[in-house]
């Protein structure tokens, strides 16, 4: 027993069940991919039988639309906005940090306040996933800054309760914050 992929030269014997070489199946195109089995016995007597088969080698393609790179966030969760190209979409998810995934469906939606609020202070890295019916993955990611520090505001002037007229009053603040990563 044997086969071939696309009516080609090589010939390729085998068991009654196996997986086609990766290598060979690599060299076929997307699109049809004929598979002819082949048997014969002691005998000499001959037979064979195709089938015809669709090959999807496309990868999914995501372009993040929003968040921008290196947009500063704060506390409250954000916005996505993507374009997908992939004919045979399937499903689409993002993790934070590598972390859990969160299924979404459409092109566009909000990232889990949970899973943001996990995330802590500094550089979020949001990697968004596509795969096809074929299960072929396409990734995109975008690093994002999120500061969950309140600024410290401290007033040394006007102190509380002075009194003033009809000119404004001199004011004279500090304000500090933690760092972002």
């Amino acid at each position: 027993m044997w086969y071939t992929l696309n009516n080609g030269q090589n010939n390729f014997f085998i068991e009654t069940e196996g997986i086609i070489n990766q290598t060979y199946w690599d060299f076929c195109d997307s699109g049809t991919v004929t598979i002819i089995f082949y048997a014969n016995n002691s005998h000499g007597q001959f037979n064979f039988k195709e089938v015809i088969v669709q090959k999807d080698a496309n990868i999914p393609n995501i372009t993040i639309l929003s968040p921008a790179p290196n947009t500063l966030f704060g506390i409250e969760t954000i916005h996505f906005n993507l374009s997908i190209n992939a004919p045979n979409l399937d499903t689409t998810w993002y993790s934070l940090n590598g972390g859990l995934s969160y299924i979404f469906t459409g092109n566009s939606g909000k990232i889990d306040q949970t899973a943001w609020d996990l995330c802590g202070n500094g550089t979020v890295t949001i990697s968004f996933y596509a795969n096809n019916t074929a299960g072929n993955i396409g990734l995109t990611e975008v690093s994002v800054r999120r500061d969950i520090y309140f600024p410290f505001i401290q007033i040394y002037s006007p102190s509380r309760y002075q009194l003033f007229g009809n000119k404004a009053p001199q004011y004279n603040i500090s304000v500090s914050s933690y760092a972002i990563d």
